[in-house]
């Protein structure tokens, strides 16, 4: 019997996270989060070490496929913070490959879009709030899979773990779908 497969997504961000599903796309359980914190230390660059650590529980399994948020660069974004954000998932993606993870970079309209969680712009024509984009990536979510921690403790959005859940539930949709 073949073993059911694990779809990790990851928001690679310095607030991201990795979670990890199962199961029914309808119902999906999950198998393991991890959140940005664990690997990317405050105002400091990604642990590699560390993130090696977090994946490597899943790098033995043949049953496994990771979608990774393709980052996006925002206009006015410095160069500072563009070469951060590059390193890190550059550090990423070379640790799936190393361990041997299959993996797909996938952008956020492409996942927003599949999970219709995309929100047009306002009737001013200006774009919706980060604020407001978040909480339609949890409403989209929390249905689905309601064990994850999409709050803090005080209510904050813990956007991290919304993203990645959503990019690991996208990825399970797909791979049901026979999609890649």
């Amino acid at each position: 019997m073949t073993a059911p497969l694990i779809v990790i997504g990851i928001d690679p961000g310095r607030k991201g996270a990795l979670v990890a599903i199962t199961g029914n796309p309808e119902a999906p359980s999950v198998v393991s989060y991890t959140e940005a914190g664990e690997y990317y230390p405050p105002k400091s660059e990604l642990n590699a070490v560390a993130w090696g650590r977090v994946l490597s529980a899943f790098s033995a399994r043949s049953n496994v496929v990771a979608y990774i948020e393709a980052p996006g660069f925002r206009p006015g974004e410095s160069t500072q913070s563009t070469a951060t954000t590059a390193r890190a998932y550059g550090g990423m993606v070379a640790l799936l490959q190393f361990l041997g993870i299959p993996f797909h970079e996938v952008e956020a309209r492409k996942w927003t879009k599949e999970l219709g969680v995309a929100l047009p712009k306002k009737a001013d024509g200006s774009p919706p709030s980060v604020k407001e984009r978040k909480e339609k990536h949890l409403e989209a979510v929390e249905r689905v899979i309601p064990t994850l921690p999409y709050r803090s403790p005080r209510g904050a959005i813990q956007d991290g773990i919304g993203d990645a859940a959503c990019i690991a539930l996208y990825g399970l949709k797909l791979a049901t779908r026979g999609g890649k």
